[in-house]
């Protein structure tokens, strides 16, 4: 067959090619071959096949002109990348226009992330403790941030939990999670919720309270309250989880610029480290892959652990 040849792909291929990548990486792929195809058109250049050098030369744009940090900028070569080799047109990512300008980059600019700060376990109890009303608003914002907390969830799989993906136990809950960002094959993952030994911080409690008081069991467990306070059946989004816990921050009289939707997550392994869990048992409940993201978190919880300082007499 003649290489130049046209190849008809049958549909569903491309569906399940579609499918091998997270929706919100898809989303943000495209985002990213947007921006770098309109910088193409800019210039006047060739955005596919393109150049390696007009590759680095929009590397460095990014760097020093949309002054995007080194993970941002790796984000969007995979994005460069992905949509070349989807065309056939294959690149290599070692080539001196791609990994070295990247390694450069991070060189000069710096390869830490800041990220959002951790809500470590007496942030929980402040939230909490602030939302003094059980208004039906009140019991499922409350019911949200103990379980994304205590599940170390992400904003994405609070949203997919249906109340059919919750399974009582005698020590507490089973949460099913379906599918998350670094499930690409979509297994799912058991996430024990264990009662909590003040029932007003329940992360059990509370979510039977939402539960009862929303008269729902069956779809989504989190769903939109309209401004009448009434239960709408659809779910919602991860924007929604991230407003709702920036809202009880600043009701907790917390700085919302420090938090957000991500720190429950970070605050459950952080707060899992300072109370002396390992990487196993913390990993078990946030389902990563790597440690060394969870590493990071024990670190930070050791920063005054034995900390040699302790020991002047000052």
């Amino acid at each position: 067959m003649n290489e130049n040849s046209e190849i008809n792909i049958d549909s569903r291929v491309l569906e399940y090619i579609d499918s091998s990548i997270s929706k919100n990486t898809a989303r943000a792929y495209q985002s990213d071959w947007a921006d770098f195809n309109k910088f193409c058109k800019y210039k006047g250049y060739q955005s596919l096949p393109a150049k390696y050098e007009t590759i680095g030369e929009y590397l460095v744009y990014c760097a020093d002109t949309l002054n995007l940090k080194p993970s941002t900028i790796s984000r969007r070569i995979a994005a460069i990348v992905r949509t070349h080799r989807d065309n056939k047109h294959p690149l290599d990512t070692k080539h001196k226009y791609i990994r070295p300008t990247l390694q450069g980059i991070k060189r000069k600019k710096g390869s830490r992330q800041v990220g959002s700060k951790a809500l470590l376990t007496e942030d929980i109890k402040k939230i909490i403790n602030a939302t003094n009303v059980d208004d039906i608003r009140s019991l499922r914002d409350k019911s949200l941030i103990l379980l994304g907390f205590i599940g170390a969830f992400r904003r994405s799989e609070l949203v997919n939990i249906d109340c059919e993906d919750i399974e009582e136990n005698i020590e507490g809950l089973i949460v099913h999670i379906k599918a998350s960002k670094t499930d690409q094959e979509a297994l799912g993952r058991k996430v024990g919720i264990p009662y909590s030994k003040n029932q007003f911080y329940c992360p059990v409690k509370s979510l039977r309270r939402w539960m009862e008081a929303a008269s729902i069991n069956k779809g989504p467990l989190y769903r939109k309250i309209n401004k009448s306070n009434n239960i709408q059946e659809k779910k919602l989004s991860d924007r929604a989880v991230a407003l709702i816990i920036k809202n009880a921050v600043i009701n907790a009289k917390l700085d919302p610029s420090r938090y957000a939707g991500h720190s429950l997550r970070s605050g459950f392994a952080t707060s899992s480290a300072f109370a002396g869990a390992d990487e196993k048992e913390i990993m078990k409940t946030t389902g990563h892959k790597s440690v060394q993201m969870v590493h990071r978190y024990i670190q930070d919880a050791n920063l005054f652990k034995n900390n040699a300082a302790k020991k002047l007499d000052l």
